[in-house]
């Protein structure tokens, strides 16, 4: 059932992986009706998108694992940490919690969950590269300044 899935769905998977290397990345917000104002369009659904994309690369690196594909798994591993970087750094502070719980996602993926497929050194190396390589984190003080900015009227 679960390779069904990723042949349908692992070229969106790969296309999101090479859109958060991109030093920007957003997902357009899309409406049914005209809104009113720019918070009427911050709808909380917009913000499932991201969730969605995050727990199909998650899914992946599962499966990943499971079959031995450590290489393929850490590469979605740091998709879903880049993805929460991204997120979490677009001005709201409802996009920095949901940064931070996308990143809680690519956290508790274990690169070390099979025992017949353990991660090498040199793996296990390259995450770690990986993981220092991501984008620096945005604070909460720094959102929580575009957001004083934002419900200004």
């Amino acid at each position: 059932m679960l390779a069904d899935w990723l042949v349908e769905n692992s070229a969106g998977i790969d296309l999101l992986g090479e859109a958060v290397r991109k030093p920007v990345f957003c997902i357009p917000l899309v409406s049914n009706s005209e809104p009113s104002s720019v918070l009427d369009a911050l709808e909380v659904e917009m913000f499932q998108h991201y969730r969605n994309w995050a727990r199909a690369a998650s899914g992946r690196a599962y499966y990943r694992i499971g079959t031995g594909d450590i290489d393929g798994a850490i590469e979605d591993i740091l998709t879903v940490y880049r993805l929460g970087r991204h997120v979490n750094k677009q001005g709201m502070l409802i996009n920095y919690l949901v940064g931070v719980a996308i990143e809680g996602m690519a956290r508790s993926v274990a690169i070390t969950g099979n025992p017949d497929y353990p991660p090498t050194k040199e793996q296990l190396q390259y995450f770690i590269q990986g993981l220092n390589r991501l984008p620096a984190q945005v604070t909460w003080q720094e959102i929580y300044e575009a957001e004083r900015l934002l419900w200004i009227r």
